[in-house]
């Protein structure tokens, strides 16, 4: 599927991230009774976000590699601030505190 910019662009989204187009497709979720319950069109709100955090923390929303949970690990250890850590590891605070609850270490 092509947006009207020329971009290729997936048949889920329902706006273009490229040129900021709104393609109009609501998203359309079953309810229990079986009927469907609109949810809405996903804004450009959620791609400006998006970009922001990735731009403040550019490992935000991926998967922890095993070296970087040991050196989360060794840092938390050693008295470095979960704040000082999110910025040393590129993550947002709130991954960091939930990574050392999940891994036991808080």
């Amino acid at each position: 599927m092509r947006c009207t910019c020329g971009q290729e662009i997936q048949a889920n989204w329902t706006y273009c991230p490229y040129c900021g187009e709104n393609i109009g497709v609501e998203i359309i979720t079953p309810s229990k009774a079986g009927s469907k319950k609109r949810i809405g069109l996903l804004s450009k709100d959620y791609y400006v976000r998006m970009s922001a955090i990735k731009k403040a923390s550019p490992r935000a929303y991926e998967s922890w590699t095993p070296e970087e949970e040991q050196k989360l690990i060794n840092l938390y250890k050693e008295g470095v601030t979960i704040k000082e850590i999110a910025e040393k590891l590129q993550r947002q605070k709130g991954a960091v505190t939930s990574r050392l609850k999940k891994i036991g270490e808080r």
